[in-house]
């Protein structure tokens, strides 16, 4: 295996009778922080398990950290950490006894203590699981997956029903176990946010097919190059003027004070002083007009290119 590549697979397809869950999906994922990112049934879910041996291929061939996905399956399994996207716990266990149990399994002694410090849960050692908040559910759920010293953890939807803080300390969390430690992780997750946040590289998956692969970075600034969002004090009074402003090719109202165009001239100043002006007549405040250059920005603008 390439030192570089942790995962390489080739026109991998998967069928659930007549649905086709993986339609060809060919991809290299680094080391580092990668994620998975798509709408609920574009594959994120079934690409992890098949990678994992959970789910058996109908097409192509992969592997993970050099092992063939489908004749190696229990080699990547003792070498790879995993947080399901609804993982089941002992309830009346205590979180050190449960850690305790994980660490048997993979035949190693003294790693509980390390993880629950990593993922902040010292404290709560001696709490039975029952009694954990869900912020401290997924952070054990993240501390059972790094137990068995892996060098690659796979994480599924690792911030679903968590609040905006909640949210945050997982980001957090993963971003400096990966700095310390050097772990990389694959993420799979339809929270765009967060993805952008922790991840180096992105894979976006719709319907089964991987639409985009690359920097997280690279890929944001390629696909919102022509994007802006004119902040405003009435949009639905204003999109209407906007809509007939030369250079602006779309535009829709995307929030409560937000008008989200594409243009197709390079110049967006000629296109900011008509809608200014536009606005002035109207009586309606424009505040700003800027980039839009998040990855949710870049995610809209590939799925629009794909209808």
């Amino acid at each position: 295996m390439n030192e570089k590549h942790i995962i390489l697979v080739s026109e991998m397809t998967k069928n659930y009778g007549t649905i086709r869950a993986l339609d060809g999906v060919s991809l290299k994922i680094d080391r580092g922080i990668f994620g998975i990112i798509g709408p609920n049934g574009a594959g994120k879910t079934t690409f992890l398990k098949v990678l994992l041996g959970l789910v058996k291929l109908d097409g192509g061939s992969g592997e993970v950290l050099g092992h063939d996905i489908q004749h190696d399956s229990l080699k990547i399994r003792q070498s790879v950490g995993v947080l399901h996207e609804r993982p089941s716990y002992p309830s009346q266990m205590t979180v050190q006894a449960y850690l305790s149990r994980v660490e048997r399994l993979y035949n190693i002694r003294g790693n509980t203590e390390r993880v629950l410090s990593m993922v902040n849960l010292s404290d709560a050692s001696d709490r039975r699981i029952k009694t954990l908040s869900a912020g401290m559910l997924q952070r054990l759920g993240v501390a059972q997956s790094l137990v068995g010293n892996p060098e690659l953890v796979f994480l599924d939807e690792p911030s679903s029903n968590l609040d905006v803080d909640g949210r945050d300390a997982v980001s957090r969390m993963i971003l400096d176990i990966h700095n310390e430690t050097d772990v990389s992780f694959v993420i799979a997750s339809h929270i765009l946010s967060d993805i952008e946040r922790v991840c180096h590289g992105v894979a976006i998956l719709r319907e089964g097919r991987v639409i985009e692969a690359g920097g997280v970075h690279e890929t944001v600034q390629r696909y919102t190059a022509k994007r802006f969002r004119i902040l405003t004090s009435d949009p639905k009074r204003l999109i209407t003027t906007v809509r007939q402003v030369s250079g602006v090719l779309n535009s829709q109202i995307s929030g409560a004070n937000i008008i989200t165009i594409r243009i197709d001239t390079e110049n967006i100043s000629e296109v900011e002083t008509m809608v200014r002006k536009s606005a002035k007549r109207l009586g309606v405040q424009v505040y700003a007009i800027e980039r839009a250059d998040t990855l949710e920005d870049a995610f809209r603008e590939l799925v629009r290119d794909e209808k």
